[in-house]
């Protein structure tokens, strides 16, 4: 059976708060949530299928809260393996400071910047697409570029990106972009 990585969202501002994945039944378990309201996610490990958005979960302290959906799962014409800056290319998140935009990088299959929207769940996050790069990579990589921008008040912690198709189809990167207060390092592709 097909498994898949389910996390959960702070449904006020987006960031990820917990991750799992289902056991071969389908269920899934979070244990030890703080009382609130979350935004429930799920997408397969393969990559072959769109990712899902099963709605919302309020968890109250103390108490079990069940969570059912039969899910429907559409192949997805598009994937994006790696996300970077400054050229490179990684699956580790991307570390981002509040108030600086930054020129980020998606690298993958069939990614067109023409059929594809960049976004992220998070309120404090502004995502816009700017095109292709005019970088080489090879043929058998194709790439996309965008903006990130979190605010002055994004909230510290792991959010996700999401791909969208204009065939419908849709990818989650959950825990992709992290708002830290140190600054990085590596990065010379901010700017204010």
């Amino acid at each position: 059976s097909l498994r898949l990585q389910v996390w959960l969202e702070h449904a006020d501002n987006g960031r990820v708060a917990a991750s799992t994945s289902t056991l071969p039944d389908g269920s899934f378990k979070f244990r030890g949530l703080s009382s609130g309201k979350y935004r429930v996610f799920a997408q397969d490990f393969s990559g072959v299928y769109s990712g899902l958005d099963l709605g919302k979960l309020t968890v109250a302290n103390g108490r079990t809260s069940s969570f059912q959906r039969k899910v429907d799962l559409i192949e997805r014409g598009f994937a994006v393996v790696e996300t970077g800056f400054n050229g490179q290319l990684t699956e580790l998140p991307i570390l981002l400071n509040r108030g600086k935009n930054y020129l980020i990088y998606a690298g993958g299959t069939e990614l067109r910047s023409k059929d594809l929207i960049v976004v992220s769940t998070a309120a404090g996050i502004v995502v816009k697409s700017t095109g292709t790069p005019n970088v080489g990579y090879g043929d058998d990589l194709s790439v996309i570029s965008f903006e990130a921008a979190p605010s002055e008040t994004a909230a510290y912690g792991d959010y996700t990106l999401v791909v969208r198709g204009n065939d419908g189809g849709v990818q989650y990167l959950p825990g992709r972009l992290t708002v830290e207060s140190f600054s990085n390092p590596w990065v010379t592709a901010a700017f204010d």
